[in-house]
């Protein structure tokens, strides 16, 4: 009776090997651009959520203020806004309808650090961030907001006679309404390689 041995494969060949390689290579390639999709259309989605908090906000701060926008000169500032306390900018303002800072931040901006957004702030004010005080901390923190609002039109800083005033229009005479942008999203652009605002 003759016995048979049956030789059993060790491993793959190296064909079998670059087979493998070649199919996982193709299905990375299809599936990278559809998960990058779906993570930007989650980003979006965030924003717009962030925007109709905002817009919600926003609404609870005219009704509560006879139907008037964000005072540009809330503090009495000559400066105006940009140039910190006592003034307050429009996401300080609303903070007691949102009680949420992270609204104010895009998804896909790559600086979501908020300490970063504070001391990036600081820096150009020449403030000390040790030092710093809370109000002066969260003006910076809202000025550096990705949310802009509409300020040059929904509430104009001007000196008139001297005196800081603030020109913020109501909701009624607001007449093209469809047309008339309250906030848009956008991030602020930074010299490569400085971690500073371009200007």
């Amino acid at each position: 009776m003759k016995s048979f041995v049956k030789s059993m494969k060790k491993g793959f060949t190296l064909i079998e090997l670059l087979v493998v390689i070649a199919i996982i290579a193709i299905l990375a390639a299809i599936l990278f651009p559809v998960f990058a999709s779906a993570k930007a259309a989650s980003y979006k989605t965030v924003d717009i959520s962030n925007f109709k908090q905002l817009g919600t906000a926003t609404a609870m701060y005219t009704a509560d203020n006879d139907g008037g926008y964000f005072l540009s000169n809330s503090g009495g500032n000559s400066m105006g806004w940009g140039f910190g306390p006592p003034d307050t900018v429009p996401g300080q303002q609303m903070m007691a309808y949102t009680k949420n800072t992270k609204i104010h931040i895009c998804p896909m901006d790559p600086w979501k650090d908020e300490n970063r957004r504070i001391a990036d702030h600081a820096r150009e004010l020449g403030w000390n961030v040790a030092t710093m005080t809370q109000e002066q901390r969260m003006y910076a923190l809202m000025v550096r907001s990705n949310m802009g609002y509409n300020y040059a039109f929904l509430s104009p800083w001007r000196v008139v006679g001297g005196i800081p005033t603030s020109a913020s229009v109501k909701e009624g005479e607001i007449t093209t309404t469809s047309e008339t942008l309250l906030f848009a999203s956008a991030i602020w652009y930074r010299t490569p390689g400085s971690g500073q605002p371009e200007g």
